[in-house]
């Protein structure tokens, strides 16, 4: 009774976390446009649907993957297997995850005139990073969820969507300035920042 109640306050959390996430997207989108303005918020749409397609091949399905099979181990008492797990899996990710970056980065222009969208191109450079780091930050998210601890997961959630919305919009801001393309692959650095700052964070809860 009390591992289902505090596995119930786990989710409670975990919710919580992504609502305050969504509340703050809600203000942090009409900013950017305004920033961007009609034409560089439509390139900026562009690089993130070739972002989340990369994202999904590499990481759809992976946390709850991992989350469920430490779970089960955690459960029998394995312990030593359950961070045996999350080290493969971490492994496998980030190589997965390493290779799809670098295509991408690579073949940022040959993507961008594929979507008869050339000014694209630097956004998906911005983006190519990203890919690598939420990997790594998938296998973390699912060993945590795993072992039930949700608030490391909700602290780092919303760490990466402050950060990632301070560090867009003031990329954008003054990227922009120079070219509109420029200002819209701005607009994505806060992505990789994002990601990187919550996957240090979740390094730094497991180390301690």
């Amino acid at each position: 009774m009390e591992e289902k109640s505090s596995s119930n306050k786990g989710f409670l959390i975990l919710s919580i976390a992504g609502l305050v996430s969504k509340i703050i997207s809600v203000f942090y989108i009409p900013i950017l446009q305004r920033i961007l303005g009609l034409s560089g918020y439509g390139i900026y749409q562009n690089c993130y649907e070739v972002f989340l397609f990369a994202y999904a091949v590499t990481n759809l399905g992976t946390q709850p993957a991992i989350a469920k099979l430490v779970a089960e181990l955690s459960a029998h008492g394995r312990h030593e297997d359950a961070i045996r797990t999350l080290k493969i899996s971490k492994m496998l990710l980030a190589l997965v995850g390493g290779i799809i970056s670098v295509l991408l980065m690579l073949l940022a222009f040959p993507i961008g005139n594929l979507i008869e969208n050339p000014e694209a191109s630097y956004g998906i450079m911005m983006l190519a990073p990203s890919i690598f780091v939420t990997s790594v930050l998938s296998s973390y998210r699912g060993y945590f969820q795993g072992i039930s601890s949700m608030t490391a997961i909700a602290v780092s959630q919303v760490l990466e969507q402050v950060i990632n919305i301070l560090v867009s919009l003031t990329c954008a801001f003054f990227l922009v300035k120079i070219t509109i393309a420029y200002g819209s692959a701005g607009g994505t650095i806060g992505t990789s920042v994002g990601a990187l700052v919550a996957c240090l964070y979740m390094i730094y809860v497991y180390k301690s």
